[in-house]
């Protein structure tokens, strides 16, 4: 196993593109230059000081724990219980070392800093174009077959989200505040908010933004403060919280330079517990950050209205698939509490367009697994750059049309029965008989309509709609006054559907009503032998 002791280069800072001297003392940064030669003051420690993390491995008892941390005078600060890793205080300028001695002592699986992690946003007041990114990822033809459901859950794991915003506030399920140690996870900052309008903002309500998936739920997960920043022990509480909390979707738009055994782990969980994690890939035109580097998260990098890499964006073997992130319009909190919208760019901007088109394709497939529906996603990009899959792209700008064209297969029209009996006597019977409508396909519904051929058979009811995990059920009913006693009636019952593509429809089932003029139970039987 590879440790890593000391703090590398930090990325993405909040307000520009940042790179730190590798000469900055330990856990502060120095006033680094960005891309356009124009010096940053970056403030924030490249790894939380005095204090590191630690784990012990599964064999050891927790009174050996203890014991081990109280020999090296290491209090206990939080116990991150699901991921068995305790933050623990340390004398300020030993973090680094006392990693090292950790390292040494054989109850210790691993060791390290708590590293810093950043929004991945670069701050932009241009105003000359509003909303190009749906358009280019072909958003309007996808809700014109689907425009997502409730039933998903994009966790916004970034500064909170503004739970007041009228583009936003209807949309919102309970989250948690890392920061604060509390549910309201309020934006003190504006990135989180305007990641999340830009995945799945109020829409068609004659207000403001469209989101991409105008069902998806947003769940707030504070992980950065007021000034977009973090550690990365509250991005790994903040993915775990969300997945058991019921988000099948986490965005990540935020990274930090840094390997961390924590956050792996963490990330590892969500993804075997079957959550799609989409994470920023950066804004320094360098190597991928973390967690976006990991295989188990989506890495989005950045393109701009000519549809060509932006020159911020991160690449590197990670990358999976591009996606619209310079002038990006979405809703904007602004101190002291407005609620507004604004342009921003980055990778930060880049993911929340893939977590829309996520949960657009869930919504339509809930049974897929977080591999098919990013299977999905990449398969679908259109191919930029160099053919196949390249570093700068990876397979491709998101086309959020050819995702849903992909992910419903035709509709299969299916009944259950193709012939339908019915008794009676002139005192007993019919019955009614229930007649399954379903979709024969992997996912997707379609509509259909029943037409009965004779008046004295009726289908309750006689129009709906069906998936392959809801079919319809339709009551059939025979009355029999007005029919002649002692003759058999026959009819069909013709099931269609309008829906575009529909294979097999329509279905016909053929219905026979015995109307006997002798008590019933003398025919019973000897129909019952000939079937």
């Amino acid at each position: 196993m590879k440790h890593y002791l000391s703090p590398t280069l930090l990325v993405a800072v909040l307000l520009g593109f940042a790179v730190v001297s590798s000469s900055a003392a330990p856990g502060e940064s120095s006033s680094p230059q960005d891309s356009t030669g124009l010096e940053q003051t970056v403030s924030f420690p490249a790894y939380r000081p005095g204090q590191v993390l630690v784990k012990f491995r599964t064999q050891v008892e927790q009174d050996e724990s203890a014991q081990a941390l109280a020999s090296y005078d290491l209090p206990v600060l939080e116990n991150l219980r699901e991921l068995d890793v305790l933050r623990v205080a340390v004398a300020a300028g030993e973090e680094q070392a006392m990693v090292q001695t950790l390292l040494q002592d054989p109850r210790v699986e691993y060791a390290e800093l708590d590293y810093a992690v950043h929004a991945t946003i670069i701050p932009n007041d241009t105003s000359y174009s509003l909303q190009w990114g749906p358009d280019k990822i072909h958003a309007p033809t996808a809700w014109d077959l689907f425009t997502g459901t409730s039933d998903i859950v994009i966790a916004i794991v970034d500064t909170g989200v503004d739970l007041n915003h009228p583009d936003l506030n209807d949309k919102i399920v309970p989250g948690w505040d890392f920061i604060g140690d509390d549910p309201y996870a309020q934006d003190d900052h504006g990135h989180g908010s305007h990641v999340a309008g830009i995945a799945a903002a109020e829409t068609d309500n004659e207000r403001g933004v469209a989101g991409i998936s105008w069902g998806a739920c947003i769940m707030p997960v504070k992980v950065l403060d007021k000034n977009g920043d973090g550690y990365y022990s509250d991005v790994a509480k903040g993915v775990r919280y969300a997945c058991n909390h019921g988000a099948q979707i986490i965005n990540l738009s935020l990274g930090g330079s840094n390997p961390s055994n924590t956050l792996r782990d963490a990330v590892e969980h969500v993804y075997q517990n079957g959550c799609l994690m989409i994470a920023a890939a950066g804004n320094d035109a360098d190597s991928v950050d973390y967690p976006a580097r990991y295989p188990e998260v989506m890495a989005v990098a950045a393109t701009n209205q000519k549809d060509n890499r932006a020159s911020f964006s991160d690449y590197g073997p990670e990358i999976d698939v591009a996606a619209p992130g310079v002038d990006i319009y979405s809703t904007v909190w602004n101190p002291p509490d407005i609620h507004t919208y604004g342009w921003k760019q980055g990778t930060s901007m880049a993911a929340p367009f893939v977590a829309g088109e996520a949960a657009l394709i869930w919504s339509l497939c809930p049974q897929f697994t977080n591999v098919e529906v990013r299977s999905i996603i990449e398969s679908t990009a259109t191919d930029r750059g160099a053919a196949g899959w390249d570093r700068y792209y990876g397979w491709g700008r998101i086309d959020v049309a050819e995702a849903l064209g992909a992910t419903v297969p035709s509709p299969i029209l299916t009944v259950d029965k193709e012939e339908m009996l019915f008794l009676a006597d002139a005192t007993t019977g019919p019955w009614p008989q229930t007649l399954l409508v379903g979709n024969g396909a992997t996912c997707g519904s379609l509509d259909w309509t029943a037409d009965e051929g004779e008046t004295w058979v009726e289908a309750n009811p006689d129009t709906g709609q069906a998936s392959p995990s809801e079919p319809a059920l339709v009551s059939i009913s025979v009355d029999k006054s007005g029919l002649t006693q002692g003759q058999t009636h026959t009819t069909t019952i013709t099931v269609s559907s309008s829906t575009p593509g529909v294979l097999e429809s329509p279905q016909v089932v053929d219905v026979q009503f015995v109307y006997s003029d002798q008590p019933l139970q003398r025919i019973v039987l000897p129909l019952a032998m000939r079937r």
